[in-house]
């Protein structure tokens, strides 16, 4: 009985350990989506860049990237026009089941150059049962 019931036990340990795997957000999804989003923002393409988007982040039309633009322009001087890019990755966090989002979450933090200014930033990944897509996108300027 007890090795029955030891078994059983290891048996949902391995279950959990699966499920676990596959609902991760891998860190070339993570990578690709926000290399996609940037690339929006850089070509303009705001609407585009709404579709990246997950219903969490609450981001429902290109405005909200258009005024995102206008307040980078602001701080630093430049546009994202003038190109954005992905310097380095200096973080990552990632979590199997994050109850803020009742799904999968995926921080990736970053250096990246808007118009040859540097800036820290950081683009959330989310995936649950609304969808996959940018949660958030937070530029340190």
């Amino acid at each position: 009985m007890k090795k029955l019931c030891i078994r059983a036990i290891s048996a949902l340990l391995l279950i959990s350990l699966a499920l676990t795997l596959v609902s991760c957000i891998s860190s070339e999804d993570a990578k690709a989506s926000a290399n996609e989003l940037f690339t929006c923002l850089e070509e303009g393409r705001y609407e585009d860049a709404v579709a990246l988007c997950h219903p969490i982040s609450g981001v429902q039309s290109g405005e909200t990237f258009a005024s995102l633009a206008d307040q980078i322009k602001e701080a630093l001087g430049v546009t994202f026009t003038d190109g954005i890019e992905i310097v380095r990755y200096t973080g990552f966090k990632t979590s199997a089941y994050e109850s803020s989002v009742d799904g999968s979450r995926y921080d990736l933090a970053m250096e990246i150059t808007i118009g040859g200014v540097t800036v820290p930033a950081q683009v959330v990944i989310v995936d649950n049962d609304d969808g996959y897509g940018v949660g958030g996108v937070h530029f340190g300027t």
